[in-house]
């Protein structure tokens, strides 16, 4: 099966997405692979369709700053830490950073990690925001590759085998840009930053913003 076999537009992506059945879709970044956040059965598809070992946390893209809300622990709100939320989201959102934040009860476990947490970041993809705000929820995104294999910016590149067993991949909008992956960060006091993974937002871009990066010591 071919990308032409698989291709959708954004109305039958949103019907697909509704289902809980998973999608190919373009990010800022990569294609990638997900389903509606709040939908345990579309996670562990998506799980199966990758052959990703299990315990990996799926990131979320989200269409606005009321889906990043509806994801975090309430508590989380009236912390030292959702001021600087806001401050990041001001400076890098939409765009590449995907910020590690606790996350609220109730939500499938193929996107928590370590702690009840969950990685999120308000996307700058014209699509994979409109299908996001289209359903009500924030998706999923693992590179929509088998496990192992690069990411694909190019939809021509996409693995045949990963397009006919999703089945569905939807195109529209700018091609994502390659290159790097998003940065990863957590919160770690004030204006200080852990680094989990530079990426298409730059450590400077962050210290030029007025954030400090800590720097965890390597073990000896």
């Amino acid at each position: 099966m071919t990308l032409y076999d698989t291709q959708v537009d954004v109305d039958r992506a949103v019907q697909i997405l509704q289902q809980g059945r998973p999608l190919i879709y373009p990010t800022e970044t990569f294609f990638a692979l997900g389903a509606g956040a709040f939908f345990e059965h579309g996670q562990q598809a998506v799980v199966n369709i990758k052959n990703r070992p299990e315990g990996k946390a799926f990131p979320l893209l989200c269409a606005n700053m009321a889906q990043v809300e509806s994801i975090l622990a309430p508590s989380f709100f009236n912390s030292q830490y959702m001021p600087i939320i806001y401050n990041l989201a001001d400076c890098f959102w939409p765009g590449p950073l995907s910020i590690v934040v606790p996350a609220r009860t109730g939500l499938p476990p193929h996107i928590l990690g370590p702690n009840h947490t969950v990685s999120i970041r308000i996307t700058s993809h014209p699509t994979a925001a409109a299908l996001a705000l289209k359903i009500g929820m924030p998706i999923s995104a693992s590179s929509a590759n088998v496990s192992g294999q690069p990411p694909v910016h190019d939809a021509l590149l996409l693995d045949p085998t990963l397009l006919a067993t999703t089945g569905a991949c939807c195109v529209e909008g700018p091609s994502p840009a390659g290159g790097l992956p998003s940065t990863v960060i957590t919160l770690s006091g004030g204006r200080t930053l852990h680094l989990l993974r530079e990426g298409a937002t730059s450590r400077q871009a962050l210290c030029d913003a007025g954030f400090q990066i800590y720097e965890k010591a390597v073990p000896r």
